[in-house]
């Protein structure tokens, strides 16, 4: 039991020495699955204003994908560095499984 119970520590600090990159990677894939509905939701938004207006929506959205990656990506990157490995392990799979189902329930 004590091999196991090493073994799920040692990944766990293994996975959370790459906690910069699983944070981008998870930051950009919900992105990508809500990406849609979030610029589906400003057409509608801006879709009765005046050409000019559209596109300064639209760089106020795309201005704001990256305040919202840069933002969420530092939350979530100082979050995985104060879990205990085995929690490492269960945000980065449930949040995978979690966006894993989104996207296919959206296709």
């Amino acid at each position: 039991m004590n091999t196991v119970i090493n073994l799920v520590n040692d990944f766990g600090s293994w996975l959370a020495s790459y906690n910069t990159y699983l944070s981008i990677a998870i930051v950009a894939t919900f992105l990508v699955v809500f990406g849609g509905d979030l610029n589906s939701f400003a057409k509608r938004l801006f879709s009765s204003f005046h050409i000019v207006i559209r596109v300064i929506g639209f760089i106020v959205c795309s201005i704001g994908y990256g305040i919202l990656t840069i933002y969420a990506n530092s939350y979530l990157e100082k979050l995985i560095g104060s879990l205990a490995p085995i929690y490492v392990i269960v945000l980065v799979f449930v949040a995978y499984i979690f966006l894993a189902i989104f996207s296919n329930k959206r296709n």
